[in-house]
């Protein structure tokens, strides 16, 4: 009888144990501070970087259209602007933050959402739905908040290469180191494609080359935190101007982010 209690309490010990390592899917966007996701009263839907490996899009427009259903218009290939339609509101109204950082211009227009890679994402939330109070009076459609750093990663070193149509190529470098109270994380993407028409009155292919990177370098205590990020994106975009002349343009994006907190 002794025998079959002390089996039963430990059987019962490890179940608990289980439990506690479940850990529930945390937001950021919505109420400005960390909650779960089951928790909130706005719409948040999240993609993490396994979910976006496995869907493996070609550009962030794709991801964005077809597992978000947000209406993206765009004026022609890889490069071109895009415009993001968010519940239906216009396109300077939804907020774009890379890393907690807003990269919507302080003009008119919307983010260059479109020069940034898919690969280099590592977890993506969109609200939907007006966030004005908590995120400025830009945020009436909603919010789309992108991370670049790696979560939950274990050390490691890739280097990858990917092709597709139109004569696109990529080169990947992505690195990650972690020991002790600190994390270095590095992620570098060279792609070039000779792209396609984007008049269906020519048939000039444009082409479209950029280079990205994203580092990031953490460093956790008992009573202190910080965190250090950067984003840059810088290329060469071909399009066809109004009256169908060949033309080109250099650009460069960049973003950075610093965070210090104590416990």
């Amino acid at each position: 009888m002794t025998k079959v209690a002390i089996s039963l309490f430990f059987s019962l010990l490890i179940t608990c144990v289980h439990s506690e390592e479940l850990v529930e899917e945390v937001i950021l966007i919505s109420p400005k501070l960390p909650a779960q996701l089951d928790k909130l009263l706005s719409t948040v839907d999240a993609l993490d970087a396994q979910s976006i490996n496995q869907i493996n899009p070609k550009d962030l427009k794709t991801l964005l259209r077809t597992n978000f259903a947000i209406d993206i218009s765009s004026n022609g290939g890889p490069g071109q602007i895009s415009s993001i339609f968010l519940r239906g509101s216009n396109s300077n109204q939804t907020v774009v933050k890379i890393n907690g950082i807003k990269i919507n211009p302080s003009t008119a227009g919307g983010a260059a959402l479109y020069n940034l890679d898919p690969l280099l994402i590592s977890r993506i939330e969109i609200g939907s739905g007006p966030l004005s109070s908590l995120h400025g009076s830009d945020a009436i459609g909603g919010i789309i908040n992108i991370y670049t750093t790696p979560q939950g990663e274990e050390n490691f070193l890739t280097f990858s290469l990917n092709s597709g149509s139109n004569n696109l190529f990529k080169k990947g470098l992505n690195a990650f180191w972690e020991k002790n109270n600190y994390a270095v994380s590095f992620y570098s993407i060279d792609s070039d494609t000779d792209g396609f028409p984007t008049l269906t009155s020519s048939n000039l292919d444009r082409g479209y080359n950029n280079f990205s990177q994203t580092s990031s370098f953490d460093y956790n205590s008992r009573s202190f935190k910080a965190s250090i990020s950067s984003w840059s994106s810088n290329g060469k975009t071909e399009y066809l101007d109004f009256f169908g002349n060949p033309v080109s343009q250099d650009y460069e994006n960049t973003a950075y982010s610093i965070r210090l907190s104590y416990l």
